[in-house]
């Protein structure tokens, strides 16, 4: 009887031990952010300022999502810009601020600005950057910025819900605004992955794959889909830069493995509550 007790009592102890070894791992965005107070020696670290991360279903207006808001103002002039030539993508800082017309990067995220005010009563503030890309015709550049529209705060990461914005001169520009709004939230506040799971992940993924330099890596959302519902789940956005590319990879901010592409879309881990590891 004594040795069952004592085997009882062993067992109970090794699932306390994984309890806490669980909830460690575990953290609010508060106590994440504190654990990334010394930041990231091979790259920017960018946490929203929130209080919380929430689960959420996405709705989009049926109309809007097949005719999503267009706005050309101006035409190519070919005889002007000649023959297309190349285009490069950058993270959030371009190799260079200012095409040769002079139109910098300021100005043209200025332009964006004031459509987006004036034609939705929104600014640029709602939306997070992304990356930038540089078009190059034989007599002329274009900036292209590729956004994320926000929601509670943090950056969508999906293609379904981004905002690219082409600026050739500050009479020329074609604008597409996404629309989508939260319809339901699926959890208030979910349990994040501790600062030292998620860099154990990413660096062991730049080990094996060394596919570019870290630029950022920004806590955000990516869309999963369940059924005919689209769910917004946190994840890190790495973005890798190398010359003449950009890159970008996402890992689970829930459980730090690497998110996977697959049949056209991303396989994302079932987002989970407090209550599982409580």
């Amino acid at each position: 009887m004594k040795s069952v007790k004592k085997l009882l009592a062993v067992l109970l102890m090794l699932v306390l031990c994984i309890g806490a070894a669980c909830a460690e791992n575990d953290v609010t965005i508060s106590e994440l952010r504190q654990q990334v107070e010394n930041g990231w020696d091979k790259g920017e670290v960018i946490l929203p300022a929130v209080d919380k991360v929430p689960v959420l279903i996405l709705q989009a207006d049926t109309q809007a999502q097949e005719n999503p808001l267009v706005l050309t103002l101006g035409t190519f002039d070919e005889s002007q810009s000649g023959k297309f030539v190349n285009s490069v993508r950058y993270g959030k800082t371009p190799s260079h601020t200012a095409l040769a017309n002079g139109l910098t990067l300021e100005e043209a995220q200025t332009i964006l600005h004031d459509e987006l005010t004036r034609l939705i009563g929104k600014s640029i503030d709602d939306y997070g950057l992304i990356w930038t890309e540089i078009a190059e015709w034989k007599n002329m550049e274009t900036w292209l910025l590729y956004y994320g529209q926000k929601f509670f705060g943090l950056t969508s990461f999906a293609h379904n819900t981004s905002l690219t914005m082409d600026v050739r001169t500050q009479d020329y520009h074609h604008l597409i605004i996404p629309h989508y709004e939260a319809k339901e939230i699926v959890y208030e506040d979910v349990p994040l992955a501790a600062w030292p799971v998620i860099e154990e992940a990413v660096e062991k993924d730049l080990r094996s794959h060394k596919r570019g330099t870290p630029e950022t890596l920004e806590l955000g959302y990516l869309m999963q889909e369940n059924g005919e519902e689209d769910f917004l789940v946190p994840v890190w956005h790495l973005g890798l830069i190398s010359p003449g590319s950009f890159e970008e990879v996402y890992f689970s901010a829930q459980t730090g493995e690497e998110v996977q592409w697959r049949g056209n879309k991303y396989i994302l881990p079932e987002p989970f509550g407090w209550e599982r590891v409580r």
